[in-house]
């Protein structure tokens, strides 16, 4: 017995060792960090900016009153980005293993969380307050464009379900209110949308038991693909049409 108990201490030994070993490796190399550090953090929030404003929007509370509660954006939100989307795409996927960002080992992390929630804010609060042009749009991701459609559908009073990408058959959202439901292809091109789209969403629009079907697109639609929306009874619209998509249903 008393042999496994030395085992048992020699083992938790070792294991301490290894985690002072790494958390002294750790704050070493935070000390090359400054500047570097900063800029790759501001070139993570700049190439998620869109979603991070979504991600907040969606987050806030707003009372009767119009008063806005941020609590959770401001600690789960960031929090999430931080550990699951900043940390591996800078390259220090090893601090996910520190689950709370309030954790005294972010003493030793220049900029801290304080100073990543205020390069969030400073980022996304221009895209928060106000809607998005062209330019915007098409820096967006195809997913980022599917969010801004399916908000403004949510703004209007749609019920919507995001499709899983891999079983999509065409479809990225289905929007349902009453007994109307419309399937809806997100498409966020640099150049007008062709015939493909409109194929897709039709057989989506059978699979998906849907009564309606539409395309939406930021960059148009060539005229074929009108020509052949026109014979199949698909809707195309632009995003920045859809809160208008139940006075455009036949």
């Amino acid at each position: 017995m008393a042999a496994f108990l030395i085992f048992l201490l020699i083992i938790l030994a070792l294991l301490i060792c290894a985690v002072l070993a790494g958390a002294v490796k750790f704050v070493n190399e935070s000390k090359n960090w400054p500047k570097t550090f900063e800029n790759n953090i501001r070139a993570s929030i700049s190439k998620h900016k869109y979603s991070l404003a979504q991600e907040s929007k969606r987050l806030t509370a707003v009372d009767a009153y119009g008063k806005a509660d941020a609590s959770e954006w401001e600690n789960d939100g960031v929090d999430y980005f931080i550990t699951n989307i900043l940390w591996p795409e800078i390259g220090l996927s090893e601090l996910k293993s520190i689950q709370k960002t309030d954790d005294p080992m972010f003493d030793f992390i220049s900029p801290g969380r304080a100073k990543i929630l205020e390069m969030i804010n400073e980022e996304i609060g221009g895209i928060k307050n106000s809607s998005l042009g062209s330019n915007d749009i098409n820096e967006l991701s195809g997913i980022e464009f599917e969010t801004i459609c399916k908000e403004s559908l949510e703004s209007t009073g749609w019920h919507i379900t995001t499709t899983v990408a891999s079983g999509d058959q065409g479809v990225d959202l289905i929007a349902t209110k009453g007994g109307t439901r419309v399937c809806i292809q997100c498409k966020r091109f640099s150049s007008p949308v062709g015939n493909s789209a409109v194929q897709e969403v039709t057989a989506g629009k059978l699979h998906w038991h849907g009564t309606h079907a539409v395309v939406v697109s930021n960059a148009g639609f060539t005229k074929s693909a009108r020509a052949l929306a026109r014979s199949t009874g698909v809707l195309l619209m632009s995003h920045e049409e859809l809160a208008d998509l139940e006075n455009r249903l036949e």
